[in-house]
Parts: structure tokens; sequence; C-alpha cells
């Protein structure tokens, strides 16, 4: 899609660490790229605050920063365990699986309570 319309898909892995977060952003400026979405876990929140009012086209994901809550999307991964566990139940299925990695920001804790509530 990206290629159809002019554009360039880049993306950078910060591997949750401020440094390699940090290289990924600013290698995406350097390349000159209007907008950015970023999932940032470690970097400051004045820092993330600067670059926000530097980048108009920059938006945080899974993340609220003060001030700038219009170009955050953050989602509820408790509610959205539960709406996919209910919704398994009410088609009937009664032996409920789930895969998940062991990094910690997947809330796995969360996902076995919906999976196991009824």
């Amino acid at each position: 899609m990206a290629y159809n319309t002019g554009n360039f898909l880049l993306i950078g892995n910060g591997y949750h660490s401020i440094k390699k977060e940090r290289q990924a952003i600013e290698q995406l400026i350097r390349h000159r790229c209007a907008a950015l979405v970023v999932h940032a876990k470690m970097i400051p929140d004045d820092e993330l605050a600067g670059l926000m009012k530097q980048i108009p086209g920059m938006v945080l994901i899974n993340r609220i920063l003060a001030g700038f809550e219009q170009r955050c999307v953050a989602l509820d991964d408790r509610y959205g365990a539960w709406l996919a566990t209910r919704h398994l139940i009410q088609q009937g299925h009664t032996r409920i699986g789930y895969l998940c990695s062991t990094t910690r920001f997947l809330m796995l804790k969360i996902v076995c309570k919906a999976i196991t509530r009824r």
C-alpha cells in the first residue's frame, strides 16, 4: 500500500532498551519521516514530550502521555482478553487455550484470569 501511494514504510525496534528505542526514533527522524507510530516503553515521559512537540505527526501506542492524549492510543488488554474469551464461550467452546510470550507487557496473568473466569 505504501509503495502504491509513493511512500515508504520504515520500521525500527527498540528491543525494550532505552538506548535502542532512542536510536530507532533518531534513525526515523534522520530519514525525514513525517509521521511516526511509536511504541516506547523505556523512554521517559519528558523526553517523549519533547519528541511529540518536535514531530507533529508522531503518535504513541500503548502509552498515554500527559498533554498529548489526543495523539496516544492505548489498548485495554484486560477487557480485550475478556471479550475474546466471552465470545469463545458464547460460541460453545469449553476447552480454551492461549498462546503468549513471556515478556511482561503482554499481561499473561490478566489473560489467564479472563480465560479461567466464567
